[in-house]
C-alpha cells in the first residue's frame, strides 16, 4: 500500500496542474478578437512528459487529457473545444516523449533534466515539435469545429512554442536540481551566490521596472531595463531562480496585457501585441537560461579544475616525496638530451656530471667504464641517441675528488610523453656494495673450499690408512690405531670449529638482545682457565703446569651492559686470537684492561705482543673471510674479527685496532654504551 501512495500523489498533482492550467488559459483570452495570451496547459503537458516513466506515462496521458477535456468543457460549455483541447494537449505530451526518446534521453532518471546548453537544445527540438504537430492538428479543427485561419493558426504555434519552453525549462531544471542533491558526482560551488538581502533588493528592482513598463495610467515604454534584471538574475542565482524570477516578470507582462496595460496593450491588432508579448517573454526567458547554464558551465569547470589541481599537486607531493627517498637516482631527459627533472641521489651521485645541477652533488666526479676508460662523450646524449634500441645498462665507476670510488649500474628507457615527443628516463643504482659483497662471496667461497678441503684431505688420508691395515689383514698397534685416529679427530674439530664461526656469524646480526650486567673479568677468566690452564688465580698472571705458556692477566670489575652470550663470543675470538697469532718462539701475554671510560661509554682494551697488524689492513681486518698477510701462516678462518664488529655494532657501540705498547703486538679496543641497548637496537629486536 506505501507503493502506491507516491504513484497516487503525482496523479494527483497531475490533475490539479492540468485543470488550473486550462482554467489560467481560458482566462487570458484578450481583445475583440478573444485572442489567448496564455497557453500554461502546454507548459503542464511539457513537464508531465519530461518527469513520466514508461510505467506512470499512460496513466498521466489519460489524467491530462480527461482532466482538460472536462475542465475545458466545462468553462466553454462545449464538448467539441474540449476535445480538441485534450487532443492537441495529449499530442504535444507524446512529441516531447518521442523526441526526448529520439536522441536517447528517455526513459532514464535524471536524463531529460537540464544542466547544459546542449539540453537546452534538446529541448527546443521537442517544444518545435510539440507546438508544428498540436497547431496543425488545432488547424483542421478535427473535424470538431471549424477550420483556424492562419493568423490564429500563427499565434497557436507561437504561444504553445513559449508556455511549453517555459514550462520544460522551469521542470527540467527542477529535476536537475532533485538530481544534484541525490548525486554522489561533482558537487559545484558557486564562487559568488546571492544573499538574501540582495534578493530582495533585486525582486524590487523588478517589481519597480515592471511598475513603470506596464502599471499606472500612462505607463513609460520602458521594458528594456527587465534585461538588466534578466542578466543580475542569471549571474547571481541558481539557472532555475533566474528562469523562475525571469518567468514571473514575463507573466506580470502577460497578464498586464491582457488588462490592457503597458506598451503591449497599445497595439492595435491583439494577435500583434499577443505575439509581441510572447516573444518578449520567451526572450527574457532563452536569455536568462543561456546566461545561467553558461555561468553553471563555468563553475563546474572551475570546480573540476580546482579539484584537478588539487589532485595533480597531492601527486606531486607524492611523487617528490618518493623520489626523495629513493636510494636509486632518477632522471628525466629531455628528446635533446636537457635535464628536466631528477632527484636527490642522483645528484649525489653524479655531482657536476650531471646537467644543470653542476657542483650541487658530490662536486667534481670522474665517470669512467667498467674497464676504467674515461667516458669522453655526455651521458645524456648517449642515453637520448640510443632511445630507439630499447632499454639500454652500462656499468659506471664514478671517481669524486674526494671519497672512495662508487660503481653504478645506469639503466636508460624510452618513454612517449602526452605531446608525442620521446622522454628519457635514466635511474641510477649505487652497487659497489652488492660488488663488494659479491668479492667477498667468491673470496668466501674461496676460503671456505680451502679450509674444509685440508681437514678433509687428513681425514681421508689417514682413513685410507686405517682401511688399508684392515684389508691386508694386519694388526694395527693400538699406539698407531690412536695416533691415526687422534689425527682424523683433530682434522674433524678443524671443521667443527669453520661450522661453527660460520653459524655465529650468520647469526650474530639477528639474535635478539637480552641486555644485562656482564662481568667481562669473569667471562675472560673462565676462558683463560679452559684454554690456557691458569688456576683460580688467573688475576694475578700465575702460570701453572704445561698446558700452555701464555700469560693473560685480566683486570678485575670490568662490567658491561649487553648481551651475555654475544659478549662472551667478543672477548673469546679476541683473546683466541691474542694468544695464537704470535711469533715463533715467543710466549704470548695478553692484557685484558679498562681504558678510558665515561659514564655513557665502557672501554675495554685487549692487548697482546703478537705479530701485530699493519696499519694499511687496519679497517680491513673486520671484514668477513679477510685474513692479513702476517696471518696467513696461521690456521684461522678470517671470520673471529667479523663476529666481533657485528657483536659490537649489534650494542651500538665501535671497534678498532692499533699498535700495541712500544709499536709491538696489537691492541683492541672495545667502546660499548652503558644504557640498555644500543642506538640501533633499542627493543633488542632488530640488529643491522
Amino acid at each position: 500500500m506505501s507503493g502506491a501512495r507516491p504513484g497516487l500523489l503525482r496523479l494527483a498533482l497531475v490533475v490539479l496542474a492540468t485543470a488550473l492550467s486550462s482554467y489560467a488559459t481560458l482566462l487570458s483570452f484578450y481583445g475583440p478578437e478573444q485572442v489567448a495570451l496564455a497557453a500554461p496547459l502546454a507548459g503542464v503537458a511539457v513537464v508531465v512528459a519530461l518527469t513520466a516513466t514508461p510505467r506512470s506515462l499512460p496513466t498521466d496521458a489519460v489524467a491530462v487529457a480527461a482532466t482538460s477535456l472536462v475542465t475545458i468543457t466545462l468553462q466553454v460549455s462545449d464538448w467539441r473545444l474540449g476535445t480538441v483541447g485534450a487532443v492537441t494537449t495529449s499530442v504535444q505530451g507524446a512529441a516531447v516523449v518521442l523526441t526526448y526518446r529520439l536522441v536517447g534521453r528517455w526513459p532514464g532518471r535524471g536524463r531529460t533534466a537540464m544542466r547544459s546548453l546542449g539540453d537546452v537544445t534538446v529541448l527546443g527540438l521537442a517544444v518545435a515539435a510539440a507546438a508544428v504537430s498540436s497547431s496543425a492538428l488545432r488547424w483542421t479543427g478535427l473535424g470538431l469545429i471549424d477550420v483556424s485561419d492562419l493568423a490564429n493558426v500563427e499565434l497557436l504555434l507561437v504561444r504553445t512554442v513559449v508556455w511549453a519552453f517555459v514550462g520544460g525549462a522551469l521542470g527540467a531544471l527542477a529535476l536537475a536540481g532533485l538530481g544534484a542533491r541525490a548525486s554522489s558526482g561533482v558537487h559545484v560551488v558557486r564562487p559568488r551566490t546571492a544573499g538574501p538581502v540582495e534578493v530582495l533588493l533585486g525582486l524590487l528592482a523588478t517589481a519597480t521596472v515592471l511598475a513603470f513598463a506596464f502599471a499606472g495610467d500612462e505607463p513609460l515604454p520602458v521594458i528594456f531595463p527587465l534585461f538588466l534584471v534578466v542578466v543580475w538574475a542569471s549571474l547571481r542565482l541558481s539557472a532555475l531562480g533566474a528562469v523562475a524570477v525571469t518567468s514571473l516578470a514575463g507573466a506580470f507582462a502577460v497578464v498586464c496585457t491582457v488588462v490592457g496595460l503597458g506598451s503591449f496593450a497599445q497595439v492595435d491588432d491583439a494577435r500583434v501585441a499577443a505575439i509581441l508579448v510572447q516573444a518578449f517573454f520567451l526572450s527574457m526567458v532563452v536569455v536568462a537560461l543561456t546566461l545561467s547554464l553558461s555561468v553553471q558551465d563555468r563553475d563546474r569547470s572551475l570546480t573540476l579544475l580546482r579539484e584537478a589541481t588539487l589532485e595533480a599537486q597531492e601527486r606531486s607531493r607524492e611523487r617528490d616525496l618518493v623520489l626523495a627517498n629513493l636510494e636509486e637516482g632518477v632522471v628525466l631527459l629531455g628528446e635533446d638530451g636537457t635535464t628536466l627533472m631528477r632527484n636527490e641521489a642522483a645528484g649525489r651521485l653524479l655531482g657536476d656530471a650531471l646537467p644543470a645541477v653542476a657542483g650541487s652533488g658530490a662536486g667534481t666526479v670522474t665517470v669512467q667504464d667498467a674497464r676504467g676508460e674515461p667516458v669522453a662523450d655526455d651521458l645524456w646524449s648517449r642515453a637520448v641517441a640510443d632511445r630507439g634500441s630499447g632499454p639500454r645498462q652500462q656499468v659506471l665507476v664514478l671517481r669524486p675528488e674526494h671519497g672512495d670510488a662508487r660503481t653504478v649500474e645506469m639503466r636508460s628507457v624510452a618513454a612517449d610523453d602526452s605531446s608525442g615527443g620521446v622522454l628519457v628516463v635514466v635511474t641510477l643504482r649505487d652497487v659497489t656494495a652488492q660488488r663488494r659483497h659479491t668479492a667477498e662471496l667468491a673470496a668466501f667461497a674461496g676460503v671456505v673450499a680451502h679450509d674444509l678441503a685440508r681437514p678433509l684431505t687428513v681425514i681421508t688420508g689417514w682413513a685410507e690408512l686405517l682401511d688399508s691395515a684392515a684389508e691386508d689383514g694386519e694388526a694395527v698397534p693400538g699406539e698407531l690405531t690412536r695416533r691415526y685416529t687422534g689425527r682424523i679427530l683433530g682434522a674433524a674439530s678443524s671443521m667443527r670449529t669453520l661450522l661453527d664461526d660460520l653459524l655465529t656469524l650468520t647469526l650474530a646480526p639477528d639474535r635478539d638482545l637480552h641486555p644485562t650486567e656482564v662481568d667481562v673479568s669473569a667471562l675472560c677468566e673462565a676462558w683463560t682457565r679452559g684454554h690456557v690452564g691458569l688456576d683460580a688465580g688467573v688475576g694475578t698472571g700465575r702460570v701453572l703446569g704445561a698446558a700452555s705458556t701464555a700469560r693473560v692477566e685480566v683486570e678485575d670489575g670490568i662490567v658491561a651492559r649487553g648481551d651475555e652470550t654475544l659478549l662472551r663470543q667478543l672477548f673469546e675470538n679476541l683473546l683466541a686470537n691474542a694468544v695464537k697469532y704470535v711469533a715463533p718462539g715467543t710466549t704470548p701475554r695478553v692484557v685484558v684492561s679498562r681504558g678510558p671510560s665515561s659514564p655513557d661509554q665502557l672501554v675495554v682494551r685487549v692487548t697482546d705482543n703478537g705479530i701485530g697488524i699493519p696499519e694499511a689492513e687496519a679497517s680491513r681486518v673486520f671484514d668477513e673471510f679477510y685474513r692479513g698477510r702476517d696471518g696467513r701462516d696461521f690456521q684461522g678462518t678470517g671470520i673471529g674479527l667479523a663476529i666481533c664488529q657485528r657483536v659490537v655494532t649489534r650494542h651500538g657501540g665501535s671497534i678498532r685496532v692499533t699498535p700495541g705498547p712500544d709499536g709491538t703486538g696489537s691492541c683492541f679496543e672495545v667502546r660499548l654504551p652503558t644504557g640498555t641497548a644500543g642506538p640501533q637496537d633499542a627493543d633488542g629486536a632488530d640488529g643491522p
